[in-house]
């Protein structure tokens, strides 16, 4: 029996719209899973990006 392998648990990082969601994903190079309403996005855990995210102009970030 092959074991399953474990989901990807998203980033969810929220903004002030979807226009600064867009370019805070461009600005730090962040994997979109999911844009599932404006301002808000689901992303590829990565290193360092939860601070990325941060200085590009993230209300929160949900890890």
């Amino acid at each position: 029996m092959q074991e399953k392998p474990f989901p990807v648990i998203p980033i969810v990082a929220i903004f002030s719209s979807e226009a600064a969601a867009r370019a805070a994903i461009a600005e730090t190079g962040a994997e979109v899973l999911r844009l599932p309403s404006p301002g808000v996005a689901f992303l590829r855990p990565a290193q360092g990006l939860v601070e990325r995210l941060y200085a590009a102009g993230a209300g929160l970030v949900i890890t």
